[in-house]
């Protein structure tokens, strides 16, 4: 995978990888492993950029939520 293109979030796991976050916050055995983080991606999420907009903006995000 490249993380040198994508989001912003790539780039965070780049660092915490990089800078040895895990090690410092009290998680030394993930330090060093190939694929660190687990995602849920039944998570929906936001992206609000500097003007304080929210995206998607139109509703798109229904297609992912789960009908009751």
């Amino acid at each position: 995978m490249n993380t040198q293109t994508g989001t912003e979030d790539m780039e965070l796991c780049s660092r915490i990888m990089r800078d040895g976050i895990f090690k410092k916050a009290g998680w030394p055995e993930y330090e060093g492993k190939k694929n660190p983080f687990l995602i849920d991606t039944r998570l929906f999420c936001f992206h609000i950029d500097w003007n304080g907009d929210k995206y998607p903006l139109f509703g798109e995000q229904m297609r992912f939520v789960r009908k009751k």
